[in-house]
């Protein structure tokens, strides 16, 4: 941080804020999914490409906008609604639900489980109880 005070401009430089509100603007005001080289090509090279991956994956970070990964592919997109953090909340509420739901559904499997090796073995007495029988006749 910290101004180094009024220096002659040759070409206006962009702070690293401006660059990452640059991309942030473009990302809003597109509304769909782009990659990094998208992002690039459509600002004309006002940001520089490494710059460009640093200004979404920080966008990301803070929320702004999406990421999403496809193989070595990131895809970048701007998120849908600005209470971002009420949706981390609902999915992970979502996700507990889930987890419940798998949780219960392996109690089940294993009480059959349970209870085919009882049969199993009930079924394995009788057996012996009419090998039994049979030997007896």
């Amino acid at each position: 941080g910290g101004s180094g005070g009024a220096k002659p401009e040759k070409e206006k430089k962009l702070t690293k804020d401006e660059m990452e509100a640059k991309v942030l603007d473009y990302m809003q005001a597109q509304n769909r999914p782009y990659n990094v080289q998208n992002v690039f090509d459509n600002l004309h090279g006002a940001v520089p490409k490494s710059q460009v991956q640093v200004s979404l994956d920080n966008l990301a970070i803070s929320g702004k906008i999406k990421c999403k990964e496809y193989g070595k592919i990131k895809v970048y997109l701007v998120s849908q609604s600005g209470a971002s953090s009420d949706c981390v909340e609902e999915e992970s509420k979502g996700l507990e639900g889930e987890i419940k739901q798998a949780e219960e559904a392996l109690k089940e499997v294993r009480g059959k489980v349970d209870a085919a090796k009882q049969s199993a073995s009930a079924a394995r007495k009788d057996r012996d109880v009419v090998a039994q029988a049979a030997a007896l006749d």
